[in-house]
């Protein structure tokens, strides 16, 4: 029976909604997958065949279509960074309830525009952020809270991957950050959160953006920001290659080694000093989809919203000025 779960469409059929979305929304006890939304006729009866979703109700490349579906209760926009925007819009204005995968939108104008017309419509905006739902990651940044490993001084994060100029990321009309928003935007709102953490205050950023490789947007990211009570921050993306990624917190009385972490789905290997510790694990991308049903079904806030999405917006933005 799905009477009493949350109908939920998708527009995009990109390997971040057929390998994490649907399966999210599926697994999920309180979701269902109900429509999508593709610009291709052939994507989308694909799609369908592939989830089981009977193409002649659930399969459209018209929005119009799509949204005038009156049993469709929200949308999760998983489409390029520069449709973001225009498909959100287009969901809000029709009463749906939207999650957009990140970034949220390509500047915090759009943001705050989203963030309006959900207000004015009556319904939830999210943003797709699943590391803030990683069960490690709150583990480590409780530990950071109750300050197990003294002060701060220095934090290291690192995530790459192997992309090429197919990938839509590496063309300006449909992304206008490649590295950055690929991996980068979830470390710079995991800095965020950091700082929050401890109570630190940014002072200044430092680094490089690079496309030396094929001219296109930014292949790689080198920041570090430094902040108030003299803990530094140090990100790096690419999309050159792929690496291990990592999140190495160095304090004054201790240390966190978090290897794996920063993926897709990965529990990663948490160490406080030389101890693994083990904490209960789930999809985060499930934890999200259904904490956002959960949200709507309460009618209260999803903490993730425009505001924190803007804020994501902000720290990208700023960073196109380290262009070399």
């Amino acid at each position: 029976m799905t009477s009493n779960r949350l109908r939920i469409g998708l527009i995009g059929t990109g390997s971040i909604a057929c390998e994490n979305h649907v399966p999210a929304i599926q697994q999920s006890r309180n979701c269902h997958l109900w429509s999508i939304l593709s610009r291709s006729e052939c994507n989308a009866r694909s799609f369908c065949q592939r989830f089981e979703i009977d193409f002649e109700t659930g399969g459209f490349t018209d929005i119009e279509a799509f949204l005038g579906d009156p049993n469709l209760q929200a949308v999760v926009v998983a489409s390029p960074d520069k449709l973001h925007f225009e498909h959100a819009s287009h969901c809000l204005k029709a009463g749906k309830h939207v999650l957009v995968e990140k970034p949220l939108a390509v500047s915090v104008d759009e943001c705050d525009r989203l963030t309006t017309l959900a207000d004015e419509n009556g319904v939830e905006l999210g943003v797709g952020l699943h590391l803030r739902w990683h069960a490690g990651i709150g583990e480590m940044l409780s530990l950071l809270a109750a300050g197990k490993v003294g002060t701060i001084r220095h934090v290291s994060m690192q995530w790459t991957f192997a992309s090429s100029l197919e990938n839509w990321r590496a063309s300006q009309e449909l992304g206008r950050w490649w590295a950055l928003a690929g991996t980068g935007a979830h470390c710079l709102d995991l800095a965020r959160r950091i700082s929050t953490a401890v109570n630190a205050t940014q002072k200044s950023v430092h680094g490089v953006l690079t496309n030396a490789v094929w001219g296109k947007n930014d292949e790689t990211a080198s920041v570090t920001k430094v902040y108030d009570n003299g803990m530094s921050i140090s990100i790096f993306a690419s999309s050159l290659f792929t690496s291990g990624s990592f999140i190495h917190i160095y304090g004054d009385t201790g240390q966190i080694m978090y290897d794996g972490a920063l993926s897709r789905n990965d529990r990663g290997t948490l160490r406080l000093n030389d101890e693994i510790l083990t904490f209960a694990f789930k999809d985060p991308y499930q934890t999200q989809i259904e904490a956002f049903s959960d949200a709507i079904e309460q009618d209260r806030r999803f903490p993730v919203g425009g505001k924190v999405g803007a804020l994501n917006i902000l720290d990208l933005v700023a960073l196109e000025q380290l262009w070399t």
